[in-house]
């Protein structure tokens, strides 16, 4: 294969296939962007979140030093704080209850968290700014906003089945 991986400054990983010789190579245009290295550690911040505290992670937001997951464990919030690269536990804090209807909601969406962020990169690429659990009675489903040049992009995706409920860019 001929094919070289690329990262553009946005952080998006590209493929690109070589030009004629004395030429640069042109990035391949495809259908589904590529996951960021930023979003991949998110998907490993959530994971290792949610096995450190045995439960379901509804939110995740990148700070300065890293993630910040919070993590349902009965019917307490635990918020967990994990490394940049989404590998190592930093510290957790307990935190308020949450509602039974919420937790009932949470608890019967069969798209996880690090499954919404995934279909998202998909859809629009970039980096993952934050995602989380929203429920408004009538419907549950995640908002995930993903970093692409510079711009926001809010995609909210239904809970139950994955599909997009809307995209904005912000």
């Amino acid at each position: 294969d001929d094919n070289t991986n690329r990262t553009t400054p946005s952080g998006q990983v590209t493929a690109e296939t070589p030009g004629p010789a004395g030429t640069e190579s042109a990035p391949e245009q495809s259908e589904t962007p590529v996951h960021t290295e930023t979003t991949r550690n998110a998907q490993r911040a959530v994971v290792t979140a949610a096995k450190h505290v045995d439960g379901i992670a509804y939110s995740i937001d990148r700070d300065d030093n890293g993630w910040e997951v919070d993590v349902l464990k009965g019917n307490r919030k635990v918020e967990v704080r994990i490394n940049a690269a989404g590998t190592k536990v930093r510290s957790t804090e307990n935190d308020d209850t949450m509602s039974q209807r919420e937790r009932r909601d949470l608890k019967n969406a069969r798209v996880s968290l690090e499954d919404a962020i995934a279909i998202a990169s998909s859809r629009v690429g970039g980096n993952l700014d934050e995602a989380e659990f929203e429920d408004d009675r009538s419907q549950s489903m995640w908002s995930v906003t993903m970093e692409v040049e510079g711009v926001d992009i809010e995609v909210l995706l239904d809970a139950t089945n994955g599909e997009l409920l809307k995209e904005k860019r912000d």
